[in-house]
């Protein structure tokens, strides 16, 4: 049986105490951060959720953690403060007991002052353990209203929807040989770009296992290292010309299981690129002539350049060199909350970087 089905759980929600503990101000905030939350889900328009922004920033010198704000905690604090008394206490009524002798009093004195210390270091813990929690879900509640108002906007302003994307979509996204993660955001664009249906602007986070050794012998000592790096592009859907092709830069390149290397004709561009595809007919009717020159132009605009077709005709082009759709660096309790959330979600270096990568790759 669940917890939550339990007698004791039961009991608990329908105990006055129980409520009583709950009716404070730190419940009373967190009520509201839900109530923000589901606000923010159901606003129709910008101006509705500039509105609730505005909001909050007025309320902001209340929605602020502390432990006084919550009855639980100082409930314990006074706890610990009256078995600490009670101690002290026991100890001065002993001292002043003329009949107090060396034996089975002193026995039990060092019990009780052994139970005592032990009791107040499980309330201690237990306050600790507490605070952090309460802190740590306050601060995730932040985090969570920052990150849901971030993507109405994006969705209100572009129609940019938050889209579930797989480390194995492309070879690209696999260079992490510990752990590789996608966020990716799904866009239309209308007919500005031709032969384009859509678009996802991606972001990738890739961390790399190094295995180093010092010392020799006995004292021979492995351990690992982490390096993590971010990837940065764009996958427009509709390319379908062109499928199952890889060309990377020389200083980027994670190969491709099952893909055969190709060699192009242009021996300058040999040398900057990696090519690899399904198959060799297929990287070479990619790979035009004024394609490899519209490739090494983006190249010298961008580092690390990567641009891979999939076999369903998804075509992503990477970089490192900046975010395409920059993150949100403060958050909603921050004064200028607004102002770097309507310049972060202008799209204007997605658009400027798309409309680069199309005019070179699609034209």
């Amino acid at each position: 049986m669940a917890f939550k089905d339990n007698k004791i759980s039961k009991w608990l929600e329908g105990n006055k105490f129980s409520q009583w503990l709950k009716d404070d101000k730190y419940h009373r905030r967190v009520a509201y951060m839900d109530e923000v939350l589901e606000r923010v889900e159901k606003s129709e328009s910008v101006d509705e959720l500039t509105e609730l922004v505005d909001e909050y920033q007025e309320k902001k010198g209340d929605l602020f953690y502390s432990f006084l704000c919550s009855r639980s905690i100082n409930v314990l604090h006074s706890l610990i403060v009256l078995v600490f008394a009670s101690y002290i206490g026991w100890m001065y009524l002993t001292l002043l007991n003329s009949r107090y002798t060396y034996g089975s009093s002193s026995s039990n004195g060092f019990i009780v002052t052994v139970a005592t210390l032990a009791l107040m270091y499980l309330l201690v813990k237990l306050v600790a353990n507490l605070k952090k929690t309460k802190k740590d879900k306050f601060v995730n509640y932040i985090k969570r209203q920052t990150k849901a108002v971030y993507n109405k906007v994006l969705l209100l302003r572009h129609g940019a929807q938050v889209k579930s994307l797989s480390s194995s979509a492309f070879y690209d996204f696999q260079r992490g040989n510990y752990s590789n993660h996608v966020a990716a955001y799904r866009i239309e664009l209308g007919d500005e770009f031709e032969g384009v249906n859509a678009f996802a602007i991606v972001r990738s986070e890739h961390t790399e296992q190094i295995k180093r050794t010092e010392g020799f012998g006995k004292n021979k000592r492995v351990y690992y290292e982490y390096k993590t790096f971010w990837r940065y592009g764009v996958v427009m859907s509709g390319c379908n010309r062109h499928k199952g092709v890889k060309i990377s830069n020389s200083g980027s390149v994670v190969k491709s299981a099952g893909y055969e290397t190709f060699k192009p004709s242009l021996i300058s561009f040999d040398k900057k690129f990696y090519s690899e595809g399904e198959t060799q007919i297929a990287v070479a009717q990619f790979l035009t002539p004024k394609m490899m020159l519209n490739i090494e132009a983006l190249s010298q605009q961008y580092s690390n350049l990567t641009i891979e077709a999939d076999k369903d005709g998804h075509l992503l082009v990477s970089q490192v060199d900046f975010d395409i759709l920059p993150p949100l660096e403060g958050y909603i309790t921050f004064d200028n909350f607004t102002e770097e959330l309507f310049e972060k979600t202008s799209l204007e270096i997605f658009m400027q970087y798309t409309r680069n990568v199309h005019s070179k790759i699609y034209n």
